[in-house]
């Protein structure tokens, strides 16, 4: 029994091996579509300020016509929108060390990086730290850093089975030189769109984390605009009570969302493929609403 037992050990540590060999040596593919935030982050380091920086999940990625802003407002854009995948934690953190004198920080968290999602899925956040050869991982605590390896063993998986190919719609090189995802803007489309259900409750210490964070950045001279996602009207009337309450929640916590919720609330037809990705259609609706909140919230900017 002793000798089984030492076996079994002996191969779960060769196995372990094998899956950590496989994820830190096979080859990033830099068509993967997480690999974009390398793009960002050198968008980060090399546009001037003052700009405006747009920090939340795949709805600021495919829902923010960044060149129309920038024209209308007269200010730099970066749209930093990847994946809610990455967790709000991270996207924010990275974000911070890259700041410069006059940045507006625009957040645009999906709604469910308040309940099950602010440290990140384990297999969003473990292919983004290896597609970023692990730079930033200091930034990371333990909940993320546990992520990431349980992560592991899936993109390991997934790259040694061939189940990592790249999907055209979805691919580091749909992206412009603001950082919007532009390619799915001149597609058709998709008749059906799934429209997901709340089902948890809002993390309060989530939330407060948030706020300590977002009173951290103000703290230090920057301009943070918290605006909800844009939101399906078939998604809010399934989700109205929690939705509601996560508003009431976040204006507790000194956080709120310095916009009506209707605001950000647009027909079921203006979605592309999922209830967060916008069609070309609801880009050109929901972008001159974002220009007309931001130039309320900052009218200095019409100086610019």
């Amino acid at each position: 029994m002793k000798k089984f037992i030492i076996h079994c050990s002996v191969f779960g540590l060769i196995f372990i091996a094998i899956i950590i060999a496989f994820y830190l040596l096979t080859p990033v593919n830099h068509k993967n579509y997480l690999y974009e935030i390398n793009h960002k982050f050198r968008l980060l380091d090399s546009v001037p300020s003052p700009r405006i920086i747009f920090v939340g999940g795949s709805n600021v990625a495919f829902g923010v016509d960044s060149k129309a802003i920038s024209d209308s407002l007269g200010i730099n854009i970066v749209n930093t929108g990847l994946h809610a995948g990455l967790g709000l934690k991270y996207q924010l953190e990275s974000v911070v060390d890259k700041l410069k004198s006059g940045d507006i920080i625009v957040i645009m968290p999906e709604y469910e990086q308040f309940y099950n999602n602010f440290f990140g899925q384990d297999n969003v956040i473990s292919r983004t730290v290896k597609c970023q050869s692990f730079r930033n991982v200091e930034l990371m605590d333990f909940n993320q850093l546990v992520n990431i390896i349980k992560g592991a063993p899936k993109i390991a998986y997934s790259d040694l089975t061939g189940r990592n190919r790249i999907d055209s719609a979805y691919s580091s090189i749909n992206f412009n030189e603001y950082g919007d995802e532009i390619h799915h803007r001149s597609k058709k489309r998709q008749d059906k769109v799934q429209v997901f259900t709340i089902n948890e409750e809002a993390d309060e210490e989530v939330i407060e984390t948030f706020s300590k964070k977002v009173n951290e950045i103000r703290s230090n001279g920057y301009k943070v605009i918290i605006f909800p996602p844009v939101t399906l009207e078939k998604k809010y009337a399934i989700n109205k009570d929690k939705i509601d309450r996560l508003y009431h929640l976040m204006e507790n916590a000194g956080v709120p969302f310095q916009s009506k919720v209707e605001i950000h609330i647009l027909p079921d037809t203006c979605a592309f493929d999922t209830e967060y990705h916008l069609s070309d259609e609801g880009v050109r609706l929901l972008t001159p609403r974002l220009v007309k909140e931001i130039r309320g919230i900052v009218p200095e900017l019409q100086q610019y």
